[in-house]
């Protein structure tokens, strides 16, 4: 089979371009064919390798018109190289709907919900708003926040997304099972969605570095590591504020923890100043085989998200062999087996998050909770299921194409 793999960026620009980038390799070393396309990252230089560049007002363009200046050129690239079937990691911030639109009608399309935008009036993350149930507009975001944009399409991005789904070959995706649920209560209202979890590279990301990874950081054997990743550790969704004021009396009474923090630095949370200073930051981190040493090294990797889907940093953590401690959010749940390689908090409140912590300071540092993890991750993560269950979900678009197509 011959699959063109769209995201907005490569793996450097978050979770959707990691996946993406996964799934390429997947299929690659699976003997399909793979052109993977994006708008945003480092072009590799072979021909199977596609970046299309950003448009001097696209963005604008897009939010107060509707107008996708990259549908044209992704059209005409993917007529020339012949795909039979493409799988987009984003379509609003990246491609556009109407890209998306004209090539459903011909190919065999899936596309994998990341965030909300894909069953949304356009936002990603919602907070506690609603309206996308019942068909947006009238967008109280319409020019800050998610919707920066003064002109409020919500409602005509709303209805876009539902004439999408609806099309005839074109099949949903979503990492959790959560996040599936949600697009059914959205724009893909009595649509199908399947479920195939984020899949994890276990031969990188793996426990045997653990020993190695601690004596090349530094860490003395009573010392304790929490790690907190994020694309920007400013983000409010990601949950440091929060996190920092439940480590605080935690910090206060044992001097064995340290706070690691991976990743943007942008406006970080004044919060950060009640641990006095025992954090590391490392900054963004490239290397795969970098980020797995700072995983295994860690005692216990932190999630305290406010939102979130199923994030491919957790699920590295754990095939590390590193317990990972959430809220109950999103798709977090489905990340770990509670008691046995993560606790999940009772509530959203910073206490309760505290006490989640607690837990898996005392019941879950020791080996068998580190080989627990591990192997949770193996079962429901790993690469070969990954793909396959993605080979199954073409199958059935290509059918479901092919269909349409009769007579």
């Amino acid at each position: 089979m011959k699959v063109a793999i769209l995201s907005r960026s490569d793996a450097s620009g978050g979770g959707a371009g990691r996946v993406a980038d996964e799934l390429s390799a997947g299929l690659r070393a699976a003997g399909h064919s793979v052109l993977r396309v994006y708008r945003k990252g480092d072009q590799a230089g072979d021909r199977d390798t596609v970046v299309l560049p950003a448009f001097r007002g696209e963005q604008g363009l897009r939010q107060t018109l509707g107008v996708d200046l990259a549908a044209a050129p992704l059209l005409l690239l993917l007529a020339k190289r012949g795909v039979d079937l493409v799988h987009f990691h984003d379509h609003h911030m990246a491609f556009g709907l109407r890209a998306a639109q004209a090539i459903a009608q011909h190919v065999p399309t899936c596309f994998t919900f990341h965030d909300y935008t894909g069953f949304t009036g356009g936002c990603l993350y919602p907070g506690d708003c609603t309206r996308y149930e019942r068909g947006c507009g009238s967008c109280p975001e319409t020019g800050r926040g998610a919707q920066p944009a003064r002109v409020d399409r919500s409602a005509a991005t709303w209805d876009a997304n539902r004439r999408f789904g609806a099309t005839a070959g074109v099949v949903g995706i979503s990492p959790s099972s959560h996040f599936a649920a949600l697009a059914g209560r959205g724009a893909w209202f009595g649509r199908q969605v399947e479920v195939i979890p984020n899949g994890v590279d276990t031969t990188t990301f793996a426990p045997a570095l653990r020993l190695a990874a601690r004596a090349a950081e530094g860490v003395g054997a009573a010392e304790r590591i929490l790690l907190f990743v994020a694309a920007q550790l400013g983000d409010p969704r990601k949950g440091l504020s929060d996190l920092c004021r439940a480590l605080q009396p935690r910090f206060a009474q044992d001097p064995t923890l340290t706070l690691w923090l991976v990743g943007g630095e942008d406006q970080l949370p004044p919060e950060l100043e009640l641990l006095g200073g025992r954090t590391r930051r490392f900054g963004r981190i490239g290397s795969k085989a970098r980020l797995a040493s700072i995983y295994a090294a860690a005692d216990l990797f932190l999630l305290p998200s406010h939102e979130d889907n199923l994030p491919c940093t957790a699920v590295e953590a754990l095939s590390c062999g590193t317990p990972v401690i959430g809220r109950p959010v999103g798709g977090i749940a489905e990340i770990f087996e509670h008691g046995r390689s993560g606790v999940l908090a009772r509530n959203r409140t910073v206490e309760a998050l505290g006490w989640a912590i607690d837990q898996g300071l005392t019941q879950l540092t020791d080996e068998t909770s580190r080989r627990a993890a591990r192997s949770f991750a193996e079962q429901r993560f790993g690469m070969a299921s990954f793909v396959a269950r993605h080979e199954a979900v073409y199958e059935r678009a290509k059918a479901e194409h092919a269909r349409k197509a009769e007579p």
